[in-house]
């Protein structure tokens, strides 16, 4: 019989609802960007602004999914703990992030060794597609953001990106978690509902 309180049996669930949570976002907000893109024409200067922010209000939307989705997970978890059923522990959050992340990381090091190895060759294309369907959501930010005053310069060219963009991920998982096993809501909006018993519908008649 499997322990219900094992890392992998308890969260399994949550880790692959953040993986396609991010994935479906992700290839949204590639699609998107790349077709606002178009906007700009011939300006590549109006173009490049116009990916820029719709790859910033995808990642706005894509965090809020990923806050929404692990509060709960650190709520239930709290109830858990207060019944001495689970440790507590308050980094639990970066933890399922950070497995949930895993292609993520794989698709940063692989890139990171092929710019050290053989820049601009196969190995870094091909894991930039797969950053355009996994975390599409930032490649506004990777191909339209312009680095210095170096002319055609962008933050797609850059290795150290690539693990960067995993970053807000973690931090709002973790956050959101923690949050939850202290039954904080950043807004009334994130507040769940719980139906109302018997006894408080029979009150209320009362």
């Amino acid at each position: 019989m499997k322990n219900e309180n094992s890392f992998f049996v308890r969260y399994s669930y949550t880790v692959m609802k953040l993986f396609l949570n991010q994935f479906a976002i992700g290839l949204f907000g590639a699609v998107i960007t790349l077709a606002l893109s178009k906007i700009g024409g011939n300006d590549e200067s109006l173009s490049d602004t116009v990916m820029v922010i719709a790859s910033i209000l995808s990642t706005i939307f894509y965090l809020f999914l990923t806050y929404t989705t692990i509060w709960p997970v650190g709520g239930k978890d709290r109830i858990s703990s207060d019944v001495g059923k689970l440790k507590a522990m308050p980094l639990r959050g970066v933890l399922i992030s950070l497995i949930a992340n895993i292609p993520s990381f794989v698709i940063a090091t692989v890139y990171a060794i092929g710019n050290f190895v053989s820049p601009g060759g196969m190995a870094q294309s091909v894991m930039r597609v797969a950053t355009l369907f996994l975390n599409g959501m930032y490649y506004g930010l990777l191909a339209g953001a312009p680095v210095g005053s170096v002319p055609g310069a962008r933050l797609l060219n850059y290795w150290w990106m690539y693990f960067v963009i995993i970053l807000p991920a973690i931090i709002v998982t973790g956050v959101g978690y923690y949050l939850g096993t202290r039954n904080f809501h950043l807004t009334k909006m994130l507040e769940h509902q719980y139906p109302e018993s018997d006894r408080d519908v029979k009150n209320k008649k009362d």
